[in-house]
């Protein structure tokens, strides 16, 4: 018992990584010494939230310890949870999203490695950019042909880009190549455009809920689709006007869409965005427009 406790004291107090910490042991300590963490961590004061919690750093390296035990024993879905809980804890979401990738987890560790960018600040941001670019195992020159692509957008010479591209690794590199073209300053309507060429992205209702796409473009998009989804884009598009502050014309989209849509493909989603943000006014217009209201949705 006191060697486990002393050797639990010599990680906490040091800075040793739990991997090579771990890598070190005896396999007949491991076992013991992961329950001391699993005490430790019992014993610390529970925080109401993790980022006022003063144990937060301990508990951190605590997990990161088990987690490194979880992993020596091969134990892998106990070792992701503790690095999850380690990630909480404040630490780095890297080690997390590397056991992911291992296991071919991708859409799990690609949704993670966004969920560690979009926090400001964001520790190892370069490296976490690095691993979400590699989810999608890139070929060689993916980034070159993603800059000739820019110099000259459209639609088709995007379908050639994403053409051999492996089914597994699709969606996130079609994710990771719209992130690129708006850092490469491709016009948001093309990039619209290339984003939801198979479908709905994330990043392309982003674009329509911040205004940065054209209703227009939207509308189009819906005509070249199934008649069945015809009502959610039109919905889109009503979203993409309010978002551009043309209240008329979104009144008119919105009121077209709900009357056109499939029974089984309803624009719910785009109503409630809408009047969730509509004053007494455009609420009026909406009433008038024949535009239900959130509450009698189904």
């Amino acid at each position: 018992m006191e060697g486990r406790e002393r050797r639990l004291s010599d990680y906490l107090s040091g800075h040793a990584d739990a991997d090579a910490f771990v890598a070190r042991l005896a396999e007949s300590d491991r076992s013991g010494l992961d329950r001391s963490a699993e005490r430790a961590l019992g014993s610390l004061p529970r925080a109401i939230r993790p980022r006022d919690d003063p144990w937060r750093e301990r508990r951190g390296r605590l997990e990161e310890l088990r987690a490194a035990l979880a992993a020596s024993g091969g134990r892998m879905d106990a070792a992701v949870g503790h690095r999850k809980a380690a990630w909480v804890a404040g630490g780095s979401a890297l080690p997390l999203l590397r056991i992911l990738s291992a296991q071919g987890r991708i859409d799990e560790a690609a949704a993670l490695a966004r969920v560690a960018l979009s926090h400001d600040p964001c520790a190892d941001r370069a490296a976490l950019r690095g691993l979400l670019a590699s989810l999608s195992r890139p070929p060689a020159g993916w980034d070159a042909a993603l800059a000739d692509f820019a110099s000259c957008p459209s639609v088709g010479a995007f379908e050639d880009l994403m053409r051999f591209c492996p089914q597994d690794v699709f969606h996130q590199r079609l994710r990771g190549a719209i992130a690129a073209m708006e850092r490469l300053g491709v016009d948001p309507d093309v990039v619209f455009r290339c984003a939801t060429r198979w479908g709905t992205t994330p990043e392309a209702i982003g674009m329509v809920e911040e205004g940065r796409v054209s209703p227009e473009v939207v509308v189009r998009r819906g005509e070249e689709g199934p008649r069945e989804a015809r009502g959610l884009w039109l919905g889109f598009a009503a979203q993409a006007a309010l978002a551009r502050g043309d209240r008329a014309r979104s009144v008119a989209l919105l009121s077209e869409a709900f009357s056109r849509a499939d029974p089984a493909f309803p624009p719910w989603t785009s109503i409630w965005w809408i009047r969730d943000r509509a004053d007494d006014d455009l609420h009026g217009l909406l009433d008038a427009a024949g535009v239900p209201r959130v509450a009698e949705a189904p």
